[in-house]
């Protein structure tokens, strides 16, 4: 899926599963969403667009060309206003952006953390 950058607007990548939806059901299709969203993921997003953002939705579900559209019905069962449902893009592949929100990444602060502590990571929703 391409992202067409706004050059006025700051990219944000946010990751789907376990970032805006809770992601405690098993996986079974890139289509099935089963989980609701994070408590504040929907204001969360509205209020990344009113400040201007370009939001990507972020998913290795993304490479399946319905994904979006499953997506969209998504947000807008949970509330998220079609303004900015029409604003979302989406993708499978980590491309131009200004920040990351993921569930499943270490903030690199220019020093490589111990290989034991990786080993050791989990998100935020196992711990």
């Amino acid at each position: 899926m391409k992202m067409y950058k706004n050059k006025n607007k700051k990219i944000i990548l946010l990751y789907f599963d376990g970032t805006l939806h809770k992601y405690t059901t098993k996986f079974t299709h890139e289509t099935h969403i089963h989980d609701e969203p994070i408590d504040g993921a929907i204001q969360f997003v509205k209020d990344l667009f009113d400040a201007g953002f370009q939001v990507v939705i972020f998913s290795s579900r993304g490479s399946h060309s319905e994904f979006g559209l499953y997506a969209n019905d998504w947000f807008a069962k949970y509330g998220l206003d079609k303004c900015y449902i029409d604003m979302l893009q989406y993708s499978n592949v980590k491309g131009p952006h200004d920040v990351i929100l993921d569930d499943r990444a270490w903030n690199f602060d220019g020093n490589y953390p111990e290989v034991s502590e990786l080993m050791a990571f989990r998100p935020w929703n196992k711990r």
